[in-house]
């Protein structure tokens, strides 16, 4: 097998289980986040960094499948 297939295929298995690990650990903690406005902001602004890191992940596996 060619190695870069190898190195994007884990980089877009990386990048789901990275969400799904993402997923679930917020769901866990909106439970416990204070009903303050900052902590609620800052949790979000924490999920949507969580969320672009993920989709970083998957689409550099994609990039790197499609162009090797």
């Amino acid at each position: 097998m060619d190695p870069f297939k190898i190195i994007g295929g884990a980089l877009v298995l990386l990048g789901f289980v990275f969400r799904a690990i993402s997923l679930a650990f917020f769901a866990q903690r909106a439970k416990s986040v204070p009903d303050t406005v900052r902590a609620r902001q800052k949790f979000a602004a924490s999920k949507q960094r969580a969320l672009i890191i993920d989709a970083l992940f998957i689409a550099a596996g994609f990039y790197v499948l499609l162009t090797k």
